[in-house]
C-alpha cells in the first residue's frame, strides 16, 4: 500500500482522493458485470451439474512477510518505505555528532551564504560560549532536510560535524570542487577507480551547486580521525598516480578535516570542518545533493534502495588498508634505491626515451608524453608536508585555510612542469627510474667575473667541505654551530668568482654577515651592497639582501640582476632557516645554502 504520511499538501490529499474513488467505482462496475456473467452461465450449465467449488483446506493464519534487510546489518528502506525507515537508514550511515548540528543561511540584504551551529539566541553577540546552547540532530531534524514540500524559507539544509568527541568518525568523505575550473568528473573517477582496486566501497554524491561532488566511504563502527584520514590520503595518492593533472590540494578536502578535535577554538571552529549531508529534498528534485553511477553520472533510479544496499568497512579494515598502504611521501629522497633502474609495478610508468628539460630559475620539464605516475612523483617530491599544519593539529588548533602539503611546483603551464632546479638530480632519477633521460639544458646566465680573494686560512675540515662543495652549482651546507660556516661561504665566493646575493631574515644576522665579509673576503675595488629597509645600496658585486624585501609585493623585480650564485644562510643555532621566497624565482647560475644544524630548534623541517 502507498505510504501518505508524509504527505502534508491538501491539494494533493484531493487529488488523490478524487483518483481513489475513480478507481472505486471502475471496479463496482467490474464486479457487477462478472456477478452477471457468473449467473449466465450458472444458467447454461443446468441443474444437474455441480457447480460449487471442492472443499480446500483451511486457510492457515496470515503471517506477516519478515521486512527486507539492508546489507551489513543496515536497516533496508526504499522509495514506498515509510519516513521512520527512511530516516533510520539516512542515520545509520550519515553518522556524525548528535549534540550539534550546523544550518545553512542566506542574508536577505548582501545574498551572503554560510553555515552556523543550530542554536538558542544565534544573533546575540554578547553571548558567552559556556552559556551558548546548541540544537541536538534529531530524526524530526533529519526529516525536515529530506522532506521535499519544504521550500523556500521552510527548507532547511543540515550540515553534518563528522568528527566525534573522542576523535574518531564514522564516515570519511573527498570534496572535488569544480568551480575553479578543473574538471572535477574526471578526478572522481580516478578516486572511485583507486577505491575499487583497493576493495574500499564508496557512493558518489552531486554536489547542490552541480560543480562538484562528495565520495563518501562509511564504517561499520568509529574509527580513529588520523586512520580514516590517512586511508582517504593513501586513495588519493594512487588516484593522483593515475591522473597527472590532479592536485595536490585534494588532500585538503577530506572530511573529518582534522585528526584531532580542536579544544581552544571558539565558536564553530570548536567542532572542526561540517560537510553538508545528502539528499536534500528540494535538491533531490533538481538532480543535486543525489547519488549518482560515476560510469553514467545519472541518479540511482531509487536512492534508499541504494544506500540499503551500501557496503562498509570496518575499523579493522581500515588499519589494515592504512598498514598496506603507509604514509604519503612528500619531498625529496633518495629514489634509486627504491626505484632501481628499469621501470616495474608501482615504478613511475614509462617514460619516453628523452625528455627535455630547461635549467633556469626554476627546472622546466616537458610534460610531453610523461605517464600520469611520473607527473605525481615529480610534484610529490617538489612538496612537502607543511610543518605549520602539523603544529596546529597536534595543538589542536583549527586547520583551517593551513594546507597539509606546501607545494613548490607550477603546473600552470600544460606543456611544462616547473619544480625548483635543486630538484634536478632527483629528476633525472626519477625519469631513469621510469626507463627515460633527462636532458637537462642551461639556460643560466653568465656574469662578468668579480674580483674577491679569501683572506683568512680554513682547517683541514672545512677545507674538505668547501672542496666538496665547489664541485656543485647548487647544495647545502650543514654543520654545528661554530664550524665556521660564514667563513666557509667566502671561501667558495672567491672561488666561484661570481656576484652574490646573500639572503638573511634578521638585521643582527646582516650585520655579523657584514662583518664576516669584511675580515675575510678581499673584492678589490668592490664593496659589499645591501637591499633593505627601504633602501637599495646594491653593488652588484657581493650584497646583502633581507629577505622580507623580496617577499614584498613592492620588491624590484630586478632585484638579483647581476648576481649569479645565492646563499641562504641562519649562522647562529637559534635562528629559523631561510626557506626561498617565490618572489626570489630569478636566474642564478648557481646556489649554496648554510642552515642551522638540524638540532636547532626550527619550524621548518626542510
Amino acid at each position: 500500500m502507498e505510504d501518505w504520511s508524509d504527505c502534508f499538501d491538501r491539494d494533493e490529499l484531493r487529488i488523490r482522493l478524487d483518483v481513489t474513488l475513480e478507481e472505486n467505482a471502475e471496479l463496482r462496475e467490474e464486479l457487477a458485470r462478472l456477478r452477471a456473467d457468473n449467473a449466465r452461465l450458472r444458467s447454461l450449465v443446468g441443474p444437474g451439474v455441480r457447480t460449487d467449488a471442492p472443499s480446500l483446506p483451511p486457510v492457515p493464519a496470515s503471517v506477516p512477510a519478515a521486512p527486507a534487510a539492508g546489507v551489513g546489518g543496515l536497516p533496508y528502506a526504499d522509495a514506498s518505505s515509510s519516513a521512520e525507515a527512511r530516516i533510520a537508514l539516512f542515520t545509520a550511515l550519515s553518522a556524525g555528532r548528535e549534540d550539534v548540528y550546523a544550518r545553512r543561511w542566506v542574508s536577505p540584504k548582501s545574498g551572503r551564504t554560510g553555515w552556523s551551529p543550530a542554536e538558542d539566541s544565534p544573533f546575540d553577540k554578547n553571548k558567552a560560549e559556556a552559556d551558548r546552547a546548541f540544537w541536538p540532530l534529531t530524526d524530526e531534524t533529519v526529516h525536515r532536510r529530506l522532506d521535499p514540500t519544504r521550500q523556500g524559507r521552510s527548507e532547511l539544509h543540515i550540515g553534518l560535524y563528522p568528527l566525534l568527541a573522542d576523535d574518531t568518525c564514522r564516515l570519511l568523505a573527498v570534496d572535488f570542487d569544480g568551480k575553479d575550473g578543473s574538471d572535477w568528473r574526471g578526478d572522481v573517477v580516478a578516486y572511485i577507480t583507486a577505491c575499487r582496486e583497493a576493495g574500499v566501497p564508496a557512493l558518489v554524491e552531486v554536489s547542490r551547486s552541480e560543480k562538484g561532488a562528495h565520495v563518501w566511504t562509511f564504517f561499520t563502527a568509529p574509527v580513529a580521525a588520523a586512520t580514516a584520514r590517512a586511508l582517504g590520503m593513501a586513495l588519493l595518492r594512487r588516484a593522483i598516480d593515475s591522473r597527472g593533472q590532479m592536485a595536490l590540494s585534494s588532500y585538503d578536502r577530506l572530511f573529518p578535516a582534522q585528526d584531532f578535535l580542536p579544544i581552544s577554538a571558539k565558536g564553530s571552529f570548536r567542532f572542526g570542518s561540517l560537510i553538508a549531508l545528502p539528499l536534500h529534498g528540494v535538491s533531490r528534485a533538481k538532480g543535486t545533493t543525489v547519488f549518482v553511477d560515476p560510469g553514467t553520472w545519472q541518479p540511482y533510479p531509487d536512492q534508499f534502495a541504494r544506500l540499503s544496499h551500501t557496503e562498509r568497512l570496518s575499523p579493522v579494515d581500515v588499519e589494515a588498508l592504512v598498514d598496506k598502504f603507509g604514509p604519503v611521501k612528500a619531498g625529496p629522497s633518495p629514489t634509486a634505491p627504491e626505484l632501481g633502474p628499469r621501470p616495474r609495478r608501482k615504478s613511475p610508468g614509462k617514460a619516453p626515451a628523452h625528455v627535455a628539460a630547461r635549467l633556469a630559475a626554476m627546472l622546466a620539464i616537458s610534460t610531453t608524453g610523461l605517464p600520469p605516475q611520473l607527473l605525481a612523483a615529480l610534484k610529490h617530491a617538489a612538496s612537502f608536508h607543511n610543518p605549520e599544519f602539523y603544529r596546529k593539529q597536534n595543538q589542536r588548533f583549527s586547520t583551517f585555510n593551513t594546507p597539509r602539503l606546501v607545494c613548490c611546483f607550477d603546473a600552470s603551464d600544460p606543456d611544462r612542469l616547473r619544480v625548483p632546479r635543486g630538484l634536478a638530480d632527483e629528476a633525472t632519477q626519477l625519469v631513469s627510474a621510469a626507463g627515460g633521460t633527462l636532458d637537462i639544458t642551461k639556460d643560466l646566465p653568465e656574469p662578468a667575473p668579480i674580483t674577491a680573494r679569501f683572506a683568512g686560512e680554513l682547517t683541514a675540515t672545512q677545507q674538505t667541505a668547501v672542496e666538496a662543495m665547489t664541485k656543485n652549482s647548487t647544495g647545502t651546507l650543514v654543520a654545528p654551530p661554530g664550524s665556521g660556516k660564514t667563513v666557509m661561504a667566502c671561501a667558495l665566493i672567491a672561488r666561484h668568482r661570481t656576484p652574490t646575493a646573500v639572503i638573511v631574515n634578521r638585521a643582527e644576522l646582516s650585520t655579523q654577515w657584514k662583518e664576516r665579509l669584511a675580515a675575510f673576503l678581499d673584492l678589490g675595488t668592490g664593496h659589499v651592497g645591501s637591499l633593505g629597509g627601504g633602501k637599495d645600496r646594491r653593488g652588484h658585486v657581493v650584497d646583502l639582501i633581507m629577505l622580507q624585501t623580496l617577499s614584498h609585493r613592492d620588491a624590484p623585480m630586478a632585484c638579483s640582476t647581476g648576481t649569479g650564485w645565492s646563499s641562504w644562510t641562519s649562522a647562529t643555532p637559534s635562528a629559523h632557516p631561510v626557506p626561498r621566497p617565490r618572489s626570489a624565482e630569478r636566474r642564478r647560475h648557481a646556489g649554496s645554502g648554510c642552515p642551522p644544524p638540524p638540532t636547532a630548534r626550527t619550524r621548518w623541517t626542510r
